[in-house]
């Protein structure tokens, strides 16, 4: 500020009173610029400011127009309140950016861990796989052996009985025609072998030789080699859970009650018949899983498809009772195999079994049921048959009966 011009303000009382400010570049800056006045207030309308004669004469009379001072004051007051909601959009994006960047290296990790889990559920499956192919040649190893050494045991009784035939066949052209008494005596002493030689040998025997050798124990399979290859641990689903049945332990075992469960409504539930399915079915290849039963009756044991029907009592609901399901059925006297109404008696069901194992080979169209007693499995039946839907695994229990999916990693 000129020091000349600013003394008479500061050393005379007649100028006590004027408000001295900064000084300005631009002095014009401070002027209207259509009347050379001073820019003394400000239209809130225009967002200008103005001289006093813009609001006689200008363009903005009978505008909204305050002082200067109170619109410095207004819009200072304005300029905070845009710092302040700035500032608390900062924060509320930067809260956000921290979630996000949160979220991106959990989801990163959650991607990473899911990488891994699939990579070690096909290592795993790639090992079954290996493991299967290795048992399954050992297997036919086996097979070819045992097949080899029957076949050629046959091929050795079958050239004895042709030596047998033709050295019976020898004596005889040797028996002298001439002497009348030893002829008597050599046709005596060759008789015993002469007489076993031309007994007729029937075709239906041949037919068995030359038949292939049936394994005697096909009836019976390893338990350690059918849970390490198709061995699964399932649960029940508590949403086809029959209102009386308990299910406890992780949905591992239901228990049959005289009592209502309150279960929440659900169109999967049965109603009618006290059953439950399984949570997960088999849609392809080949799958073993295992039902401790508490008590010689009162059960069946079994698969069904998906869409058999859940309410009421009737035959469509009953495992074994439609063309829906296939089952095994508990009884003191008559344990039955049921599909569709049909029923098979069960002679190898003599004892009651306190495991009932199951395997499905999806694509050859077969479910087998086993009596499990500690290493063997003992055929019970097999149902044959193409099958349209996935198979899910299926229980019916009565009161006071304890059924259990076995975990099958504890028998691996």
């Amino acid at each position: 500020m000129c020091s000349v011009h600013l003394a008479p303000h500061q050393e005379s009382a007649a100028f006590e009173s004027h408000l001295l400010t900064d000084p300005i570049a631009d002095i014009a800056a401070g002027k209207c610029t259509e009347h050379q006045e001073r820019l003394k207030l400000y239209c809130k309308d225009d967002a200008v400011c103005l001289c006093s004669l813009c609001v006689i004469v200008g363009a903005h009379k009978n505008h909204n127009v305050i002082s200067v001072c109170e619109a410095v004051k207004e819009l200072k007051n304005h300029l905070e309140n845009q710092q302040s909601m700035i500032r608390v959009n900062i924060i509320n994006v930067q809260e956000n950016l921290e979630v996000l960047q949160n979220n991106q290296n959990s989801t990163l990790e959650m991607m990473c861990k899911t990488s891994r889990s699939i990579q070690e559920k096909y290592r795993i499956r790639r090992e079954q796989l290996d493991n299967e192919e290795f048992l399954a040649l050992q297997q036919l190893t086996r097979e070819q052996s045992r097949v080899a050494m029957v076949i050629h045991d046959r091929i050795l009784t079958l050239q004895n009985k042709v030596k047998e035939y033709e050295k019976a066949l020898s004596d005889l052209a040797h028996i002298p025609m001439s002497d009348d008494i030893l002829f008597i005596q050599k046709l005596h002493a060759v008789a015993p072998r002469m007489n076993k030689a031309a007994q007729i040998v029937h075709n239906s025997t041949l037919k068995e030789m030359i038949k292939y050798p049936m394994e005697q124990t096909r009836e019976l399979r390893d338990r350690g080699e059918m849970i390490k290859l198709y061995g699964q641990s399932l649960t029940l689903d508590p949403d086809t859970a029959h209102p009386s049945l308990i299910l406890l332990n992780n949905n591992s075992i239901a228990l049959g009650s005289s009592d209502s469960q309150l279960y929440p409504e659900s169109p999967h539930r049965f109603n009618g018949k006290h059953q439950v399915l399984c949570s997960v079915g088999v849609s392809y290849g080949r799958c073993y899983w295992e039902v401790k039963t508490s008590k010689e009756v009162g059960w069946k044991v079994g698969v069904c498809y998906r869409s058999i029907s859940r309410k009421g009592r009737s035959n469509e609901c009953s495992l074994g009772q439609n063309e829906k399901s296939w089952c095994v059925q508990s009884g003191m006297f008559s344990p039955l195999a049921l599909h569709n109404k049909y029923k098979t008696k069960l002679p190898n069901f003599r004892d009651y079994p306190a495991i009932v194992g199951v395997f499905v080979d999806f694509e050859c169209g077969m479910i087998s049921f086993y009596a499990v007693s500690d290493d063997t499995l003992t055929h019970l039946h097999t149902f044959e048959q193409t099958f349209s839907e996935p198979l899910y695994p299926a229980l019916e229990i009565t009161n006071n009966v304890r059924m259990t999916m076995l975990t099958m990693e504890d028998y691996r």
